[in-house]
């Protein structure tokens, strides 16, 4: 596992958090299961930047080609912005894989807030412009926030 703060240049950042986060154009879609195991307390919502081999989003060329190869990644598997809406106490998705091969994840946090990532039994707090890269087939799990409108991150599957 590996965190890196401040992980973008300032500008580069707040522009690709105002595209995904500010824009009317960028298209949400409610999920209720963020683990594969079941219907959760609290749904989500996801934009998918890319999966199945091909770019599912007219956003994934501005935002995610500037920084796709910057952490370490040859091939991707998928690329989604997930933003948890604030909850009045935090929620725990249930833990899980990404999926069964071996592969690696990067997480990029979009904005500072008290929800968190949990990697086995490592917090890793959601702070704006940090990226968490970690071994994928972990099991790990995210939060909602209680102290922002909603909590935001890139998360990304590679080779």
């Amino acid at each position: 596992m590996e965190i890196i703060d401040n992980y973008l240049a300032p500008d580069l950042f707040n522009v690709i958090r105002d595209n995904l986060l500010i824009s009317q154009n960028i298209p949400w879609f409610l999920q209720t299961d963020a683990s594969g195991q079941g219907v959760e307390k609290y749904p989500y919502f996801t934009h998918l930047m890319h999966s199945n081999h091909k770019s599912n989003s007219n956003h994934f060329d501005q935002n995610i080609v500037p920084i796709l190869f910057m952490f370490g990644a040859n091939a991707l598997i998928r690329v989604k912005v997930n933003m948890y809406p604030r909850t009045e106490t935090l929620y725990h998705y249930h833990d899980h894989t990404d999926y069964e091969f071996p592969h690696k994840a990067a997480i990029l946090y979009l904005n500072t807030n008290d929800g968190y990532t949990i990697i086995g039994d490592t917090k890793v707090e959601s702070i704006a412009n940090r990226l968490l890269k970690f071994d994928a087939t972990q099991m790990h799990h995210s939060t909602t926030c209680t102290d922002q409108q909603y909590r935001a991150n890139i998360n990304f599957n590679y080779f």
